[in-house]
């Protein structure tokens, strides 16, 4: 009787405890880590917020490769929202977008299953001079007596949370080392000193074809008259790209060797360092060069400003090739 006895204190000191820790042990808990990536803040921004993007880094992904996932809204944005149905180690939720700053994004969690909980979560970014500091963080409550717990999270989260930001890492460094975006090359150049002599106007998208062809024409005669010294192949210059009313603002221009003007023409001095990109198609598939050159600008950290002077150059003569294919473009992007 006297060793039941001591059993039962000892059960009822236990009890006592895990009842006092019920109520000592905060209902919340908060799991944090952080890494330092050797790339530009927007580009990490673009692998961390975007959920196309996250499935790629994401350290709960790899533990079930039938997991099926379902991203609605304009993905990046608050309110996009990215659900998933996986194994018993996935379970079963979803993650939306609820802030995106400068330097953070923050999402609000669910889990359904295997149990039903939720948690807000961060990705915070930091420049430094060693690159991007990028913090994950997540903060959640547990109702008692769950929050019995919460001192195992951390250690029990925390390593997921060190394995996707150590894949994103590499993600994210690979992409910022490489000159290749959308299976374009990307080719730094120095432009040597030029003027393109042409016209601009504003221009709806349908009508390009046609102004470019009058004003090409024009600005090749009157130069060849004036024996003026060209400098390359017919050219367009873009000021402004206006997609919600699908027109642009351009110039059809030819270029001549150093300064030049033209009477009833307009000219647009340019040369220095820039980017190119050597474009194979037809003209209307050229928007896909113009595409990987702003990843290739986001992936080195440059800014795509107003200052930067964006060129198409067309090289082939489509008078004398018939195959699309082999139409050659040069796509310029001339720092001013």
């Amino acid at each position: 009787m006297k060793a039941l006895k001591v059993i039962l204190y000892i059960v009822l000191a236990i009890v006592l405890l895990g009842a006092a820790a019920v109520f000592m042990i905060p209902t919340e808990y908060h799991v944090e880590r952080s890494t330092t990536i050797n790339a530009p803040q927007k580009l990490i921004m673009q692998h961390a917020g975007k959920f196309e993007n996250f499935v790629k880094w994401s350290p709960w992904n790899k533990l079930d490769p039938n997991m099926t996932y379902t991203i609605e809204g304009t993905d990046g944005e608050v309110g996009s929202r990215y659900s998933w149905v996986g194994n018993d180690q996935v379970g079963e939720g979803s993650m939306e977008i609820t802030s995106v700053s400068e330097n953070k994004i923050e999402e609000d969690l669910i889990f359904l299953k295997p149990f039903e909980s939720r948690a807000k979560v961060s990705l915070t970014f930091e420049t430094t001079s060693d690159g991007t500091k990028v913090t994950w963080a997540m903060d959640s409550e547990s109702p008692r007596p769950m929050n019995l717990m919460n001192p195992m999270m951390d250690g029990m989260m925390g390593p997921d949370f060190e394995s996707g930001l150590a894949e994103l890492k590499v993600l994210s460094e690979k992409v910022a080392s490489s000159d290749t975006f959308r299976s374009f090359k990307i080719e730094p150049i120095e432009m040597s000193s030029r003027t393109y002599i042409g016209i601009k106007d504003t221009v709806k998208w349908a009508d390009m074809q046609t102004f470019m062809a009058s004003s090409f024409g024009a600005a090749y005669g009157e130069l060849t008259k004036k024996k003026a010294p060209m400098a390359g192949a017919p050219s367009s210059i873009y000021f402004v790209w206006d997609e919600a009313n699908e027109q642009t603002v351009m110039a059809a221009a030819i270029p001549v060797e150093g300064e030049y003007s033209l009477d009833g023409f307009e000219a647009f001095p340019a040369g220095g360092s820039g980017y190119k990109i050597a474009y194979y198609g037809a003209y209307e598939g050229s928007g896909e060069a113009h595409y990987a050159m702003d990843d290739y600008f986001t992936a080195k950290g440059l800014e795509m400003t107003e200052d930067i002077m964006v060129i198409e150059e067309y090289v082939t003569d489509p008078t004398t090739e018939a195959d699309t294919s082999k139409w050659l473009t040069n796509v310029y992007y001339i720092l001013k």
